[in-house]
């Protein structure tokens, strides 16, 4: 039997991502910034578990694109400042004060969700051979699957808030419209999915 090898895409995005992680990597540790140093690690998994699983899955080129970008934005949102505001602290559109809404932090949480539940549409569509009888059925499970992922990211704030005592992550009303952006991005994916009959 012939070993399939890495495609030349999925390693281009190995090389690119550990490029700008390790920048960001050194930029968070002279700043001091404790918080992101512990996301590093997450994306550091995130990547390597897209690369190695690239070989049964077979990523198409636009996740490894959409994750390279995603990855880029979420470094910025945590390093980065705009006339002393954290780029995640931004308000992009204000379409509430009250509740801070439209934040630069609630955009990136659309495309993480939007882009993780691609990657669980991606990794479950192979369990049905392409044969979807009932795309209710299935939009249901990869939108909370991908909400999932959400949520695990709404844990890892929560460990790094008490690793290093930061308050940037917001409270319950920050953890809950988090939650549910993500949700926005995770049924914004599937709306796409569902008018590509699954073909991505």
């Amino acid at each position: 039997m012939q070993k399939k090898t890495y495609n030349r895409n999925v390693i281009n995005f190995l090389i690119i991502n550990f490029i700008y992680i390790s920048v960001f990597s050194i930029w968070f540790y002279m700043s001091g910034n404790r918080e992101f140093l512990i996301y590093i690690f997450v994306m550091i998994a995130l990547v390597f578990t897209i690369f190695f699983t690239d070989k049964k899955v077979e990523y198409p080129n636009s996740v490894f694109i959409g994750f390279t970008i995603w990855g880029i934005i979420h470094m910025m949102g945590g390093g980065f400042s705009f006339n002393g505001t954290r780029f995640y602290d931004l308000i992009l559109l204000p379409v509430s004060e009250k509740y801070s809404i439209l934040k630069y932090d609630q955009v990136a949480h659309v495309v993480a969700n939007y882009l993780a539940t691609i990657l669980m549409f991606l990794i479950i569509r192979g369990k049905f051979q392409n044969k979807i009888k009932s795309w209710f059925a299935i939009s249901v499970v990869v939108v909370m699957a991908g909400s999932g992922i959400g949520a695990i990211n709404e844990l890892i704030e929560f460990l790094a808030f008490l690793k290093t005592g930061s308050t940037g992550m917001g409270g319950y009303v920050n953890t809950l419209l988090d939650l549910f952006f993500n949700l926005i991005g995770g049924i914004i994916a599937m709306t796409y999915i569902r008018l590509k009959k699954g073909k991505i």
